[in-house]
This record gives C-alpha cells, structure tokens and sequence, in this order.
C-alpha cells in the first residue's frame, strides 16, 4: 500500500488518510495538520508496519502523532512507525528509527 497522509500537530485531532484539513471532526478547532508525508505500508508474518523515508527530508514524529496514524480505526492502522534516516556512521547508508 503506497500512499500520502495528513498528520494532526495537535493533540486533540487525528490521523486521516488524504484530504482531512480540518472542519467538523474530532479536535478540528486550530488543527494544523503536516501535508503528504508520503509512506508505504509494508506487512508480513502477522505484523504491519507503515514505513516512512526521512533521508531526503528530515522527518520528525511525537509519539502521538505515531499513535494516531497506528490507529486502525482513524488512522492507517499497523503496529508501528518505521522511518528511515541517514545513519551517522559511514559504513552505514541509513538506519531505522
């Protein structure tokens, strides 16, 4: 599954997969929401993961923003958050945060 998601900042509103901005839903009032952070949802053995690629942009996530998009109601739903990021070592081209 490939696909771009809007990610509430505050506390009180939720993870929608494409086109939430706001207006009546839970914890609309003064939402600002992260546009097309872009994912791709990956599973296998009973686990799913939504996997996030932060090399080319620095990609930051309180715990509930993971929260909400994990959401299997609200959100993308999967039993976590994988970003890829550069790694600081250079035998390394990239870790998983």
């Amino acid at each position: 599954m490939r696909g771009s998601v809007n990610i509430a900042l505050n506390p009180g509103a939720y993870a929608a997969i494409r086109g939430y901005h706001g207006g009546n839903g839970p914890g609309s009032e003064g939402a600002r929401m992260r546009q097309g952070l872009e994912f791709v949802k990956m599973h296998g053995l009973g686990n799913d993961f939504v996997m996030i690629d932060g090399l080319a942009r620095d990609v930051e996530l309180a715990s509930g923003e993971v929260e909400r998009l994990c959401d299997r109601h609200f959100g993308i739903g999967a039993d976590g958050v994988i970003v890829v990021r550069p790694s600081a070592r250079p035998e390394c081209a990239a870790y998983m945060h």
